[in-house]
Order: structure tokens, then sequence, then C-alpha cells
């Protein structure tokens, strides 16, 4: 995507990571429903794979962590350019793990405004809290327990992105290890998948909420209400 102008480097910003398959039509389909849902925003998305798609992009582990300090310097970049202009972070499967671990290499001080975890590939019990401590509003994370094939079978096979054989917390959820900062956990929303997200086109399957209509309906809302938030706007309560 083209470089920021002067005009849009002032307005929020969403910096969008797809999965291991590399940049996607859905993830295109994803940004347009958020902006159809009222996210005025500057939109990027961000190809972490480097073209080496799929389970080499899974398991290149020290081209990750390459690859995560590349898009904390575009967060941090954006940052300086506009202080005050929120941050949205967005990633879905194997970019989750790149978001989260983007959010650890930032340096003190540098907050996103809030980050959306669609389906993580990333262990249940990995600890949050570096990461959390960028995060000014609420770090989201949609899960499924019926995405048995990719993060059930296939990380128990594979292993997360960080590592670990294991079910992901994109179907089980995550859950605080006894080390981790019960404060900064309190930013942390989990959102496991329920009936009522089938009338918005998520069909609880892996990705399920990139759904446009889910994305409109259900994922713009909530990152409306954290610009509103970060902008000192009265907001709602957080909906669980």
């Amino acid at each position: 995507m083209a470089k920021p102008s002067f005009e849009n480097v002032h307005r929020p910003y969403l910096l969008h990571l797809p999965g291991i398959g590399g940049t996607l039509v859905f993830d295109h389909w994803y940004v347009e429903a958020l902006r159809n849902g009222g996210l005025d925003a500057y939109c990027e998305i961000y190809n972490w794979t480097c073209d080496d798609p799929f389970i080499h992009a899974l398991q290149a582990y020290e081209r990750n962590r390459e690859q995560s300090k590349i898009v904390a310097n575009m967060i941090a970049t954006r940052r300086r350019q506009a202080p005050d202009a929120p941050i949205i972070l967005s990633g879905q499967s194997g970019g989750t793990g790149i978001s989260v671990f983007a959010l650890e290499d930032l340096a003190d001080g540098v907050m996103v405004d809030s980050v959306m975890l669609i389906s993580p590939a990333v262990s249940p019990d990995y600890d949050l809290s570096r990461a959390l401590r960028h995060v000014r509003g609420h770090m989201y994370v949609y899960s499924s327990f019926a995405d048995v094939d990719f993060l059930g079978l296939g990380t128990l096979i594979f292993g997360t992105m960080d590592g670990v054989q294991t079910q992901a917390a994109g179907r089980i959820g995550f859950t605080r290890p006894a080390a981790g900062d019960e404060e900064q956990y309190k930013k942390l929303v989990s959102i496991p998948w329920r009936m009522e997200f089938l009338l918005h086109g998520d069909l609880a399957m892996h990705g399920g909420a990139l759904a446009p209509p889910f994305a409109r309906s259900e994922i713009a809302p909530r990152m409306l209400e954290e610009i509103r938030a970060s902008r000192g706007a009265a907001t709602m309560p957080v909906v669980q």
C-alpha cells in the first residue's frame, strides 16, 4: 500500500497482519468491511510472510522475530509522526503472533490504542504481559472451539507461532499464566464464538471473524469505541 500522505497521517491508523497464507482477498474484504462499518482510518496490510507462506512462514521463527521488529518500527514511526492519532493493530491466525511479538519489541512508553487478535495461532498460556503493557485500551481475542483443523490438530502437529505443539488460543482462548501480570490482563477481552455470530457471517471456522458482515457489525464498532476512548470521549462499557 502507498505511504501515508500528510493529510492521512493524522487519521486513525489500522495495521492488519494476515495469516500464514500471506495477504489474501479475505484480508482486503475484511478491511473494506471495517470501512463500511464506519472506520475512517488509514489502513495498511503488511505481508510478513516474505512471500514464503504456509508451514514455512509458521516455522520461520528467527525470520518472524525479525519481521516483528519491522512491524514494531512501523508502529513507532507512525506514533512519532502523529503522537495523538489512534493506532489499531489487527492480526489473523499467524499474524497474531507477529502482532504480539511486535508489541513486545516496542520501546517503553510507545503504545497502540487497541488490538484485535482473530483466531490467534499462539499457545494459550503464552504470557501476554509484555505485549499488553503497550496497549492503551483493550486487546480483543476472537476464538472458536470449532477451529479444529487449523488451531486444534494443525498446531498440535506443526506448532504455534511461538513454537509450542498445542491447541492454540484461537481455539480455546488465552489463560493467564502464573507469572502473568494481573493488572495488564484486565485489558484482555475474550470473545469466544457463539451462535448469534452466524447471523453476521461468522461460521465458527478458522478466520470466520474476517467475514465482511461480521467485521462490519461486530469488529468495526469495537474499533470505533476504542478510538473514541483514546480521544478522551465518553465510551460505553466493553461488551463481553
